[in-house]
C-alpha cells in the first residue's frame, strides 16, 4: 500500500473539524507547564453497583475508570476487520488498494463471571496514541466498563446504532458516550474511518493517521466534502455488511429495521448525510457537526443537532433545518466546547492535571464539567433514539 506523493501540511487546518486530536496531543506535551484551577481529575473509585453487577475485575487501583454506564444491560465489546473489495482507496496512490474499515462494536450483554475488562486502545494502536499524548508507556491504563468478546443472551434482539468520529479521532475516545448507549439495550457499530479518523491499522499490519489536510491544488471545502462523501460510503458497506451472513456474534441480534446514525464532527456531518440518503437509516444526530457534503434537496428524515455553546451562526445548519420536512431538533450544551462530547478532558483531568482553564480552551474544551457535558451527551442520544429508532 502506497501512500499519496502530497506534501500534506503539518496540522490539521482548524476550519477541517473544529479542533482534533492533532491539537489535543499539544495538551499533554507540555505537562510540566500547565497549572490554574482545573476540575479535580476524574475518580478512579469504582462504582461498586454496576461494577459488582456485571462482575467486573477490578483492574489496578490506580488506573482511570471511564464513568459507569447507567442502562440495566452489561455490556460486551467486540472488534471486525471489513474490506469493500468493490472500492478503490481514494487516499492511496496504489490503485489495487481497496477500502479497509476496523469496526469496534458495543453491546447488551449478560453478566458473566471472570475474564478481563475490553482494551480501552486496541493493541496495534494503544502505542501509537500514548506517544501521540506523551503518556508514558508504563503508565496506568483506562479501565472500561465492557468485557471483550461475551456472547449476546440468545433469543435477544437490539436496534443499530451506527457511529462515526470527529476527524483525527479514534471511535474509543467516546467511549464513555458508546458504552452507556449500549448498556440501555443498543448495539453501537463505530467505525474508523482510514485517513480520516484517527490511527487506524490494516490487515497488513501497516498503521494510517488522519491526512493533514488538502493537498496544495485542492481547496479546504472539496476537500472536507469528499471526506464525507468517503465516510458516507463507509457507513452504507457497514450497512450493507449487518445485513450479511459474516456479522459473528452479531448474527441474529439485530433489528435492521431500528437503525441510527450518530456522528461527531465530520462524523456528525455524514451521519444526517446517510440518514437522508439511504432508507435503511430511520434518522441522524449531528454532534457539533457542521453540514458538509452539500445541503441543497430533501431531508426528510428525522434530524437531531446537539451543539457546544460557542458553535453559533452555522449556514449549513441553518439550511438543514429550513429544509427539513422531517421531525427536528437544536440543542445546545452550556459552557461546552468541541471536545467536551468526547472522553478528552476525563482522560486530560487524569494524565495531566492542573490544567488551566485556558490550556483546556486551546484544546477545543470549555468550562463545563466533564459530568456535565457527559450528561447532557448522554441523556440527548438517548432522547434521540428512544424518539426516533424506537429504543
Amino acid at each position: 500500500m502506497k501512500h499519496p506523493q502530497i506534501r500534506w501540511p503539518q496540522r490539521i487546518p482548524a476550519a477541517l473539524a473544529r479542533p482534533t486530536l492533532s491539537a489535543c496531543c499539544a495538551a499533554l506535551l507540555s505537562l510540566g507547564g500547565c497549572g490554574g484551577g482545573a476540575e479535580e481529575a476524574a475518580s478512579t473509585a469504582a462504582p461498586q453497583g454496576y461494577a459488582s453487577r456485571c462482575l467486573l475485575p477490578p483492574g489496578a487501583s490506580n488506573a482511570l475508570l471511564l464513568p459507569a454506564p447507567t442502562g440495566e444491560h452489561c455490556i460486551g465489546k467486540a472488534g471486525f476487520r471489513l474490506l469493500d473489495a468493490a472500492r478503490a482507496e481514494a487516499y492511496t496512490a496504489e490503485q489495487s488498494d481497496r477500502r479497509e474499515l476496523n469496526v469496534k462494536v458495543w453491546y447488551p450483554t449478560a453478566a458473566t463471571a471472570g475474564g478481563t475488562r475490553a482494551d480501552y486502545l486496541g493493541p496495534a494502536i494503544a502505542p501509537l496514541v500514548k506517544a501521540q499524548l506523551s503518556i508514558p508507556p508504563t503508565a496506568a491504563d483506562v479501565l472500561t466498563n465492557a468485557k471483550p468478546g461475551t456472547p449476546l443472551q440468545p433469543g435477544s434482539v437490539y436496534p443499530v446504532l451506527i457511529f462515526s468520529p470527529g476527524y483525527g479521532m479514534v471511535v474509543e475516545a467516546y467511549s464513555t458516550l458508546l458504552e452507556d448507549l449500549a448498556s440501555h439495550g443498543i448495539v453501537v457499530v463505530a467505525i474508523d474511518h482510514p485517513y480520516i479518523s484517527g490511527v487506524t491499522s490494516t490487515a497488513s499490519g501497516q498503521l494510517v493517521q488522519a491526512l493533514a489536510g488538502p493537498a496544495p491544488t485542492q481547496q479546504l471545502p472539496a476537500f472536507l466534502d469528499g471526506a464525507v462523501a468517503t465516510l458516507v460510503a463507509d457507513q452504507r458497506y457497514v450497512l450493507d455488511w449487518l445485513q450479511g451472513p459474516h456479522t459473528g456474534l452479531l448474527a441474529g441480534h439485530l433489528d435492521l429495521a431500528r437503525i441510527g446514525l450518530l456522528g461527531h464532527s465530520i462524523g456528525g456531518a455524514a451521519a444526517v448525510q446517510t440518514a437522508r440518503s439511504d432508507a435503511r437509516a430511520k434518522a441522524g444526530l449531528d454532534i457539533d457537526g457542521t453540514v458538509y457534503g452539500g445541503t441543497a434537496g430533501p431531508w426528510q428524515k428525522p434530524l437531531v443537532f446537539l451543539l457546544a455553546s460557542n458553535h453559533v451562526a452555522d449556514p449549513s445548519i441553518d439550511t438543514v433545518l429550513r429544509l427539513a420536512t422531517g421531525p427536528t431538533r437544536s440543542a445546545t450544551v452550556q459552557d461546552a466546547g468541541h471536545l467536551d462530547f468526547s472522553d478528552l478532558k476525563w482522560l486530560l483531568h487524569f494524565y495531566a492535571p492542573g490544567l488551566s482553564a485556558r490550556a483546556l480552551a486551546t484544546q477545543g474544551l470549555g468550562i463545563v464539567e466533564a459530568s456535565k457535558a457527559l450528561q447532557a451527551t448522554r441523556q440527548e442520544s438517548l432522547s434521540f433514539l428512544q424518539q426516533f429508532i424506537g429504543l
